[in-house]
Protein backbone atom coordinates (compact mmCIF):
# COMPACT_ATOMS: atom_id res chain seq x y z
CA UNK A 1 0.00 0.00 0.00
CA UNK A 2 0.91 3.40 -1.19
CA UNK A 3 1.79 5.76 1.79
CA UNK A 4 -0.11 9.33 1.52
CA UNK A 5 3.10 11.94 2.10
CA UNK A 6 0.30 14.37 3.09
CA UNK A 7 -2.06 14.17 5.94
CA UNK A 8 -5.61 13.99 5.94
CA UNK A 9 -7.27 17.05 6.84
CA UNK A 10 -10.67 17.56 9.14
CA UNK A 11 -14.01 18.74 7.67
CA UNK A 12 -13.99 21.86 6.85
CA UNK A 13 -10.40 21.64 5.38
CA UNK A 14 -10.38 20.35 2.24
CA UNK A 15 -9.23 23.13 0.08
CA UNK A 16 -6.00 24.90 0.34
CA UNK A 17 -6.72 29.07 0.89
CA UNK A 18 -7.38 30.96 -2.08
CA UNK A 19 -7.53 27.01 -4.09
CA UNK A 20 -10.93 26.32 -5.68
CA UNK A 21 -12.81 22.64 -5.51
CA UNK A 22 -13.95 23.25 -8.61
CA UNK A 23 -11.58 24.98 -10.66
CA UNK A 24 -13.35 24.66 -14.49
CA UNK A 25 -16.83 25.84 -12.70
CA UNK A 26 -20.13 24.29 -13.39
CA UNK A 27 -19.88 22.33 -16.42
CA UNK A 28 -21.27 23.98 -19.58
CA UNK A 29 -25.15 23.15 -20.95
CA UNK A 30 -24.98 21.46 -24.28
CA UNK A 31 -27.17 23.51 -27.06
CA UNK A 32 -29.55 20.78 -26.45
CA UNK A 33 -30.30 21.75 -23.01
CA UNK A 34 -29.87 25.69 -23.59
CA UNK A 35 -32.42 25.05 -26.30
CA UNK A 36 -35.15 23.13 -24.12
CA UNK A 37 -34.63 25.84 -21.09
CA UNK A 38 -35.08 28.69 -23.73
CA UNK A 39 -38.38 27.20 -25.10
CA UNK A 40 -39.55 26.41 -21.40
CA UNK A 41 -38.76 30.12 -20.63
CA UNK A 42 -40.91 31.29 -23.86
CA UNK A 43 -43.75 28.99 -22.70
CA UNK A 44 -43.55 29.79 -19.02
CA UNK A 45 -46.13 32.86 -19.72
CA UNK A 46 -48.61 30.60 -21.08
CA UNK A 47 -48.08 28.34 -18.24
CA UNK A 48 -48.77 30.87 -15.08
CA UNK A 49 -51.81 31.48 -17.03
CA UNK A 50 -52.57 27.68 -17.00
CA UNK A 51 -52.04 28.16 -13.32
CA UNK A 52 -53.64 31.34 -13.08
CA UNK A 53 -57.21 29.46 -14.66
CA UNK A 54 -56.72 26.65 -11.85
CA UNK A 55 -56.19 28.68 -9.18
CA UNK A 56 -59.45 31.03 -9.66
CA UNK A 57 -61.94 28.16 -11.63
CA UNK A 58 -60.37 24.77 -10.21
CA UNK A 59 -63.52 22.49 -9.86
CA UNK A 60 -62.20 21.85 -5.97
CA UNK A 61 -60.65 23.99 -3.19
CA UNK A 62 -57.86 21.41 -3.31
CA UNK A 63 -56.90 21.72 -7.00
CA UNK A 64 -57.42 25.44 -6.28
CA UNK A 65 -54.77 25.57 -3.03
CA UNK A 66 -52.39 23.92 -5.36
CA UNK A 67 -52.10 26.14 -8.00
CA UNK A 68 -51.96 29.13 -5.21
CA UNK A 69 -49.28 27.82 -3.57
CA UNK A 70 -47.57 26.93 -6.77
CA UNK A 71 -47.66 30.60 -7.66
CA UNK A 72 -46.95 31.69 -4.32
CA UNK A 73 -43.73 29.53 -3.68
CA UNK A 74 -42.31 30.20 -7.42
CA UNK A 75 -42.51 34.55 -6.27
CA UNK A 76 -41.46 33.98 -2.71
CA UNK A 77 -39.79 30.21 -2.22
CA UNK A 78 -41.41 27.45 -0.05
CA UNK A 79 -41.55 28.62 3.69
CA UNK A 80 -38.69 27.80 5.48
CA UNK A 81 -39.55 24.36 8.55
CA UNK A 82 -39.05 25.99 11.85
CA UNK A 83 -36.83 22.96 13.91
CA UNK A 84 -37.87 22.18 17.26
CA UNK A 85 -34.17 22.80 19.27
CA UNK A 86 -35.76 20.88 21.98
CA UNK A 87 -34.78 17.34 21.05
CA UNK A 88 -32.18 16.41 22.95
CA UNK A 89 -34.28 16.03 25.85
CA UNK A 90 -36.65 13.61 23.82
CA UNK A 91 -33.33 11.79 22.82
CA UNK A 92 -31.89 11.02 26.16
CA UNK A 93 -35.81 9.87 27.19
CA UNK A 94 -35.99 7.01 24.68
CA UNK A 95 -32.27 6.31 25.38
CA UNK A 96 -32.96 5.54 29.06
CA UNK A 97 -35.73 3.29 27.49
CA UNK A 98 -34.19 1.40 25.22
CA UNK A 99 -31.38 0.78 27.89
CA UNK A 100 -33.81 -0.44 30.45
CA UNK A 101 -35.94 -2.60 27.92
CA UNK A 102 -32.32 -4.39 27.55
CA UNK A 103 -31.29 -4.29 31.34
CA UNK A 104 -34.92 -6.41 31.93
CA UNK A 105 -35.85 -3.18 33.76
CA UNK A 106 -40.05 -2.42 33.98
CA UNK A 107 -40.64 0.92 32.52
CA UNK A 108 -44.33 0.96 34.66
Amino acid sequence: MATNSKKPRGAGKQFQPGTSGNPTGRPKKTPEEQELIDMCRMKSRAALDVVEQIMLRGASERTRLAAALAVIERAYGKPRQEIDANVSGQIQTITRRIIDLHSGEDLA
